[in-house]
């Protein structure tokens, strides 16, 4: 709702119509959420559906706070009023559950990358993904930068944090960066093969640095979240 004209340009869009036509492909989309539902053995008091009016991400924020985890496709755009920008960024910071972007084409998850550095927030992500598990039957890969362990003396660090993984996932595998996560991580999941990349994203992260209002450069989290052949779970 918080897409259509106010004021004097009320009257240029048929909002009455608008809002037929979207309730008609809202029917259809729940419609064929509950049959594919159906079809992966989902009990019908399992699934519950509830609409709501208004900026769709302000709605996706409030409702996250009764759930555990926010999923939604990875193109997902709604700025809310007079506000243009990068719904996910917002999501990064306001959500106050993990969120689950999920590419446009269904790919099963075989193979989970945890990637991981010296912050609270990736501590949080850690803390979070090995409690939810959302994907129990994958492969598990933990990633860290050999820089970082370095500059920042962190060995200890990770060694206690693969014992801790493994009181949760036996089969843990490690790889490490020689560079910094920035620049290595996207290239290192594909390498992997990774079909989730579990990430922690705080203040100076390099995902919220999402747009470039001078087109002065290609954003590398544009890169990661567009071009990357993997779904992106994260937690701030």
């Amino acid at each position: 709702s918080d897409q259509f004209p106010t004021g004097r340009y009320a009257s240029v869009v048929n909002r009455e119509e608008l809002e037929q036509d979207a309730r008609a492909r809202a029917d259809d989309l729940i419609g064929l959420f509950y049959e594919r539902t159906r079809k992966l053995g989902l009990l019908e008091e399992q699934v519950h559906c509830e609409r709501t009016m208004g900026s769709p991400f302000n709605e996706i924020v409030h409702a996250s706070v009764f759930s555990d985890i926010i999923l939604m496709g990875e193109k997902c755009s709604f700025p809310p009023v007079n506000q243009d920008y990068e719904t996910m960024h917002h999501l990064y910071h306001r959500a106050s559950r993990p969120v689950l972007l999920t590419q446009s084409k269904y790919r099963e998850i075989k193979r989970v990358v945890l990637a991981m550095d010296g912050t609270a927030s990736s501590s949080r992500m850690l803390y979070t993904y090995l409690h939810l598990n959302p994907f129990p039957q994958a492969e598990v890969v933990l990633v860290y930068s050999k820089k970082e362990e370095e500059r920042y003396q962190l060995s200890n660090f990770y060694e206690r944090l693969l014992a801790h993984v493994k009181q949760f996932i036996r089969d843990v595998k490690v790889t490490t960066l020689d560079g910094d996560m920035e620049t290595e991580i996207a290239q290192t999941v594909e390498k992997i093969g990774g079909d989730l990349l579990a990430i922690g994203v705080h203040e100076s992260h390099f995902l919220t640095r999402l747009r470039d209002v001078m087109n002065l450069r290609d954003p590398f989290a544009d890169k990661l979240l567009r071009n990357m052949n993997a779904n992106l779970f994260t937690v701030h």
